[in-house]
């Protein structure tokens, strides 16, 4: 590498633009893009040094897997075995249960899937997984598993050829994406080759044809490319183009070997970084999540933190870069005849990794953290009605009708509603006929049309039911009351409209008289006391005596009385305005809160899963302990 300082820098500038990109601390919305730079120059490097080798008749598959493994394992392996002695102390019960299947992705190479089958990456859940970069790692691995294959197996003069095909056909792949499949896309090997195969194609051109380039065109050709790369890094939107633009462009930089990226002092500083790039990739991101899932304020991690976080980073990747990396790099033949100590520090990290799982059981956090969809999380059809796990009696007199704010009420309702219950609730569907909730691109037109037709199938069995009597509306309400448009149904067609809260107020009003015409009752509950802060992380973290990271004091994972009523006044407007127009409101501020503060904890019961809904038992003791139904039945009119 000592000739290619451009290659080099190249590394610094990609490990560079992933870092500050994970501590958000710069405006670089895409510096994930840093990834794909290494693909590529992976891509090329590896593929130079298989097709010289072959050429040469001196490739042997046992050594090259081995100098790979000597190259990549010692370093990861120091960082995972980090991670599991950090990892009780840092993660929650269910990040820890997460974490441990990442690890056993990063051992086996098969993080990208694993991680897949967890998180999108660009999912506030990322956030929380200290081994999420390896999905990465994977991918390279996967591709060192088959290039020499490939290579060794077919005629040289077609070698060019074959990768170009394939990485055409992984780019088409990737160019056909759905919408549906953005996290498989995202993370699967088949639409991630392209990109390493860039890399590869290019090395195989340059090594079948000499060429020299004037200086002026080299320049001129590398610094329009950095220019490109740089152009794409701002953008918030994930961009298609973007990511052909860096994958490119970075080749673009290593064809031309520019004069000026292998000279001067700025140069050497980016090459400096990255010789330790690959050690800085590795302890990055699990110091970020390690003080993320600490975080327990709600909001972004403080900036002093993600500071910190990027200065440990350095001075970490530089000490591993030393004392592992470097040590451990094949000097000699004795370390590339011997696989015994790769697959000693294998079993090494996999016993680690099954001890803390033993360690890591815990019921009473499994518990807290299920997820409560309430009866059944079929109850979001709009068959609902026909549905045996939806309702607790075959004539059922009570309707919960509402989105997660109704179903975390269900199962203290179903302890308490003698006549029986039934549950007809759909995930930030609001309980209000002919609008919806409309926030693109998770709640499109086509989610918020759904959420329409289910309400009016809702209102309609409960207009048409013979045997409910009272009808219980619950809800976040925030969702409506905080994006610029709904989609409305104007009668004949689906419209976007921009509602007030008293349009709001006043179509929920309609809808409550259509239903109280038919000789039903009807209460809308309010939301409980919520903060953006996790409440129930907050307590674990306090049971557990973990690490808890907040701008504002949280020691005792109470909700401050006059913050939770500041960010609830919208809430609170609309619910107000019910109340004016005669309809029945539920508060739980009167059982919960003081004045100063809510409690999130009665009789050593944690009563929220996260910060808002009730957790499985909360609802129960909250339900059994205020008597929620007899509350609900009796001030409904």
């Amino acid at each position: 590498m000592s000739h290619r300082i451009d290659i080099q820098a190249l590394r610094g500038i990609a490990v560079l633009l992933v870092v500050f990109y994970h501590a958000r601390l710069l405006p670089i919305a895409n510096g994930f893009l840093g990834v794909d730079i290494f693909f590529v120059i992976s891509g090329f490097l590896i593929t130079t040094q298989i097709a010289k080798q072959l050429n040469n008749g001196d490739f042997s598959f046992a050594e090259f897997y081995l100098r790979r493994a000597w190259r990549l394992l010692p370093a990861a392996y120091a960082v995972f075995i980090a991670c599991c002695l950090v990892a009780p102390w840092a993660l929650s019960y269910s990040e820890l249960q997460d974490f441990l299947e990442q690890l056993w992705g990063a051992i086996s190479f098969s993080a990208n899937f694993v991680l897949w089958s967890q998180t999108g990456y660009f999912e506030d859940a990322a956030d929380l997984k200290p081994l999420l970069h390896t999905w990465s790692l994977s991918i390279e691995e996967q591709y060192y598993l088959l290039m020499p294959a490939i290579l060794a197996i077919t005629p040289r003069n077609i070698w060019l050829l074959l990768i170009s095909v394939l990485s055409i056909l992984s780019l088409g792949v990737y160019l056909l994406q759905i919408d549906d499949m953005l996290g498989a896309v995202f993370y699967f090997t088949p639409t991630r080759v392209w990109e390493l195969g860039v890399g590869s194609a290019l090395a195989l051109l340059l090594l079948k044809r000499e060429y020299s380039i004037p200086n002026w065109c080299s320049a001129g050709t590398a610094l329009i490319a950095i220019l490109a790369i740089f152009y794409t890094v701002p953008y918030v939107s994930v961009s298609k183009l973007n990511l052909i633009i860096t994958v490119f462009s970075t080749a673009l930089v290593i064809a031309a070997r520019p004069v000026w990226l292998n000279t001067g002092k700025f140069v050497d500083l980016l090459s400096r970084v990255g010789a330790i790039s690959y050690s800085l990739y590795l302890v990055h991101w699990p110091i970020i999540a390690f003080l993320n899932s600490a975080n327990i304020s709600g909001n972004v991690l403080w900036w002093p933190y993600r500071v910190f976080a990027v200065f440990i980073s350095i001075a970490l990747a530089w000490t591993l870069y030393h004392l592992v990396e470097m040590r451990f790099r094949i000097t000699t033949k004795r370390h590339s005849k011997s696989i015994k100590p790769i697959i000693l520090w294998s079993l090494l990290v996999l016993s680690v990794s099954f001890g803390l799982s033993a360690l890591s059981k815990d019921a009473r956090y499994e518990a807290l953290f299920r997820i409560n969809n309430g009866l059944s999380e079929k109850c979001s059809s709009p068959s609902f009605y026909t549905i045996a796990d939806c309702k607790t009696s075959e004539a059922p007199t009570t309707l919960l009708w509402g989105d997660s704010f109704a179903m975390h009420l269900a199962p203290g309702l179903k302890l308490t509603t003698p006549e029986g219950l039934i549950q007809a609730a759909k995930h930030t569907c609001l309980p209000i006929s002919g609008i919806s909730f409309y926030n693109p691109p998770d709640h499109n037109r086509s989610w918020a049309k759904d959420c329409i037709d289910f309400n009016e199938q809702v209102e309609r069995h409960a207009i048409d039911s013979s045997t409910i009597e009272l009808v219980v509306l619950a809800s976040l309400w925030q969702h409506m009351l905080t994006t610029p448009v709904q989609l409305v149904n104007d009668g004949n067609s689906l419209e976007l409209s921009s509602l007030s809260i008293a349009d709001i107020a006043s179509r929920i009003a309609t809808m409550v008289s259509r239903i109280k015409a038919s000789a039903k009752k009807v209460v809308v509950v309010a939301p409980p006391p919520g903060l953006v802060f996790d409440i129930a992380k907050c307590h674990e973290r306090r049971q557990r005596g973990q690490w808890r990271i907040s701008k504002v004091k949280r020691s005792d994972c109470r909700i401050d009385y006059l913050e939770y009523k500041s960010r609830s006044k919208k809430v609170i407007e609309l619910m107000t305005a019910l109340d004016d127009q005669g309809i029945a409101v539920y508060w739980f501020d009167e059982k919960l809160c003081n004045g100063q503060h809510c409690e999130t904890k009665l009789d050593e019961v944690i009563l929220y899963r996260d910060n808002g809904h009730f957790s499985h038992a909360g609802s129960e003791y909250y339900a059994t302990e205020f008597e929620l139904f007899k509350e609900l039945k009796l001030i409904a009119n």
